[in-house]
């Protein structure tokens, strides 16, 4: 598809059309792709994982299965995945069994109550409306049983580039910093929450010289630059994340 089949249909483009045209330009789902993303989500999600290897694990927004391959590859077996793009799914099931749902989001968590020990969401909440990401984590928070974790990753809305990670994909509707995606965690419920950059990992040589020049250049040097902007209390107070996206994880309470 090159796109020009959606310019002739009545009323242009719709938001889910570019959505999965957008998808079909910028991600690869082969085999090589999928294992340098395992190398990338062992170093960033490695410790927030279920210790029990059978957890019942839902990945909303799962596209073509990354997370889940990931999952897989380090002894997860109880592994569910809901999308509503039907090529994205397909991609997955080429290179993955697991439980999969062609539906919307927050459809299938209005009817999952406490049954996942265990969600995630990936890069998802920012391409709702405000009120959607609001009403997705409290659902989340809903579908986890008693000691349940969600985690939660999305663009930075703090980076000094955050134009291009809000525009750069036209079917985002809004970006969080720190302190907001904290703030919107702890009202739906979560407690414990965990906030860490998502930035460059040291998964080859080139990536691993690329996380030392951040690491002891860059974060610095952009931590220093809104201190002087904006004073020291936003530091302090919101943890202050400048990476290109946010992680974060609550747990709901047992």
């Amino acid at each position: 598809m090159d796109g020009s089949e959606l310019l002739t249909e009545p009323g242009g483009v719709s938001t889910a059309q570019y959505a999965s045209y957008h998808f079909e330009q910028f991600y690869d789902y082969s085999l090589k792709e999928y294992a340098r993303w395992n190398r990338k989500y062992s170093y960033y999600y490695g410790d927030l994982l279920p210790a029990n290897r059978s957890a019942r694990i839902l990945d909303l927004g799962c596209g073509g299965g990354r997370f889940l391959h990931f999952l897989k590859s380090v002894g997860y077996s109880n592994l569910a995945g809901v999308d509503a793009d039907a090529k994205q799914l397909a991609a997955l099931r080429k290179t993955l069994t697991c439980d999969t749902y062609e539906a919307g989001i927050l459809d299938l968590l209005h009817s999952s109550s406490g049954q996942y020990d265990f969600i995630s969401c990936h890069h998802v909440i920012e391409h709702l409306s405000r009120d959607d990401s609001n009403h997705l984590l409290r659902l989340a928070y809903q579908a986890l049983s008693p000691g349940g974790r969600l985690i939660v990753s999305t663009p930075n809305g703090a980076r000094p580039w955050m134009g291009w990670h809000m525009f750069a994909d036209l079917s985002h509707d809004h970006l969080y910093t720190s302190s907001s995606l904290r703030e919107v965690m702890e009202m739906a419920g979560f407690r414990d929450v965990m906030l860490r950059p998502e930035g460059p990992v040291p998964y080859s040589v080139l990536s691993a010289l690329r996380w030392l020049l951040w690491k002891g250049w860059r974060e610095p040097y952009l931590k220093l630059c809104f201190a002087i902007e904006n004073g020291l209390g936003p530091l302090s107070g919101a943890k202050l994340i400048v990476s290109a996206g946010i992680i974060a994880a609550g747990v709901k309470p047992r």
